[in-house]
């Protein structure tokens, strides 16, 4: 069972702009679609490097296929101090799939740094 997804947030050393990001963890199981949880992170209260914990509220019934986390800003300009996740460098062996940004898939391959953790 999925305890809580950490996540680092990177301000690069600059206090951030005034706006919110909302994030949603859902479960796929099937042909079924489980929201497990939707919050959000105040940008101007992150801190560079800061761990954020995403804690799921709903355990479903089901053993998911897949777990997907989702980052989402109702902000209609780039703000001029944003905060972001760090992308990793993805390892030649890796089958994890890469970072998805607005639908596309990073070219690079690169990795969110999302670190999971399990209830025993």
């Amino acid at each position: 069972r999925l305890e809580h997804l950490t996540v680092k947030l990177a301000t690069w050393g600059v206090p951030p702009s005034d706006y919110r990001i909302h994030w949603k963890i859902v479960a796929r199981a099937g042909d079924r679609t489980i929201e497990l949880v939707r919050g959000r992170i105040d940008a101007p209260r992150s801190k560079d490097w800061q761990r954020v914990s995403l804690r799921p509220s709903l355990v479903p019934e089901q053993v998911a296929d897949l777990v997907e986390v989702s980052f989402s800003t109702s902000v209609t300009a780039a703000p001029a101090a944003p905060i972001g996740l760090p992308l990793y460098k993805r390892k030649d062996d890796s089958a994890d799939p890469p970072a998805d940004i607005g639908g596309v898939a990073e070219p690079n391959g690169a990795l969110i740094g999302l670190v999971p953790a399990y209830a025993p």
